[in-house]
């Protein structure tokens, strides 16, 4: 399951994601589009973290400049 939030804060969009339940076959995948995402998001000067602890869950948050 995939669930994003999007919100504008401080002139930034705010895109937020929880990703629950990925298995360990496609854990490759999601890090090379997750890679993927951090490159897209730096090239229009945002910023892209991604905070995983044991046991999760998976918070993706990218941060773009509106406008």
């Amino acid at each position: 399951m995939i669930d994003v939030d999007t919100a504008v804060r401080g002139g930034l969009r705010l895109a937020t994601g929880l990703v629950l339940g990925a298995c360990t076959a496609v854990a490759e995948l999601i890090f090379v589009l997750l890679t993927g995402l951090a490159r897209r998001a730096a090239a229009l000067d945002g910023t892209f973290d991604v905070d995983s602890p044991v046991g999760g869950p998976t918070v993706i948050t990218v941060k773009l400049p509106c406008g």
